[in-house]
């Protein structure tokens, strides 16, 4: 009753849960002086988990026409579940915006980086409780000011971030920038993105350098029949950790990254969709010269979804991906010491989800 005249106002939400297996194995070959050992620590009893998992979503968007051009807000609630207990409720998108034209936009808030690439694995797929491969090519969301300008297919869009990591915890109070540029299409859209955070230099990670990335996605769409999503992005900075989208620690590492990834979805009836994905990722960390240190991810994930209306949806869903990690001493010395440690991690879940 207070909302000015001529508000829209809509609500969406879901509700979903999901029964996950999930399984992983450890393979340790250590070689040193010309001898090697190799342990396997593939334990069932501590490395396989079944568990239901669920979530909760409620969305709200509002928007006004004004006098200086439209007016709108943003804001997502998510509930995570795992058994017994409450959910931490958290916010994951919170963002506001003025049309000041109808092609340029300013907005502002709490939403993903214009660095991430919504293509491939990571960024094109369903994936309600699999796409746990790191695969992604994502900075993290984080607070932001964007400008946008729009117009026909071409969109393009320049923001200043915040890069400070954990509330400034880890790297003080730190400014970045990033930018896209996109086309919309019919048959065929893309995107360039590029972003840069950087670092300030203090105490423990004080050797850290700047973050960076630049990457780009490409989608081809074939009607109702089915469409193909591709990512790939490259880039060098810190060793960050990431949560549900936000980056909640580091390490006093260096590295550099690049990665290609890529997703089919293909409808096989009007209630009936398929999806088959696959990538590649690869990390080279910064370590003292006569050392070497890098892992590379490959990962598979593939999901089929009925949804009789659009307010249900169920859903099988699978992935395979393994991690190989290698150490090695540089100095061409044959008793150095390697460490090559290779994870495999399989999961398939069960899924169900109800909107409104």
């Amino acid at each position: 009753a207070d909302a000015p005249a001529g508000t829209t106002i809509s609500w969406s939400g879901y509700a979903r849960a999901g029964l996950v297996y999930r399984s992983s194995s450890e393979e340790i070959t250590v070689s040193y002086e010309n001898q090697q050992f190799s342990e396997d620590s593939d334990d069932s009893a501590d490395n396989d988990d079944i568990d239901v998992r669920a979530r909760g979503q409620l969305r709200v968007k509002a928007s006004t026409d004004t006098a200086v051009g439209e007016v709108g807000v943003d804001i997502r609630l998510r509930g995570n579940f795992n058994g017994n207990g409450n959910a931490d409720v958290y916010s994951d998108v919170a963002w506001g915006y003025w049309a000041m034209t109808p092609e340029l936009t300013f907005g502002g808030g709490y939403a993903g980086s214009l660095g991430n690439i919504g293509y491939g694995y990571d960024g094109a797929c369903n994936c309600y409780y699999t796409d746990n491969a790191d695969l992604a090519f994502n900075p993290g969301d984080t607070t932001q000011m964007r400008l946008s300008y729009a117009s026909g297919p071409m969109s393009m869009a320049v923001a200043l971030e915040d890069a400070s990591l954990a509330g400034d915890d880890i790297n003080g109070d730190q400014l970045g920038v990033a930018g896209e540029l996109k086309y919309s299409g019919d048959a065929m859209n893309g995107e360039i993105s590029a972003v840069y955070h950087n670092w300030d230099e203090q105490g423990f990670f004080e050797e850290l350098d700047a973050m960076w990335q630049v990457g780009a996605g490409i989608g081809f769409n074939l009607g109702d029949m089915a469409s193909l999503s591709l990512g790939a992005a490259m880039g060098e900075g810190p060793f960050t950790v990431e949560v549900e989208g936000e980056i909640t620690g580091g390490a006093p590492v260096n590295q550099s990254w690049w990665g290609v990834s890529g997703l089919v979805s293909f409808g096989l009836t009007d209630a009936v969709h398929a999806e088959v994905a696959a990538g590649y990722k690869e990390r080279d960390f910064d370590v003292p010269s006569d050392y070497s240190l890098d892992y590379e991810t490959y990962g598979m994930l593939a999901g089929i979804y009925y949804s009789p209306v659009d307010q249900l949806t169920i859903g099988i869903e699978g992935e395979w991906y393994t991690t190989d990690t290698h150490y090695t001493e540089d100095d061409n010395d044959p008793d150095d010491l390697e460490v090559e440690i290779e994870t495999e991690n399989m999961s398939v879940d069960l899924v169900t989800v109800w909107r409104f």
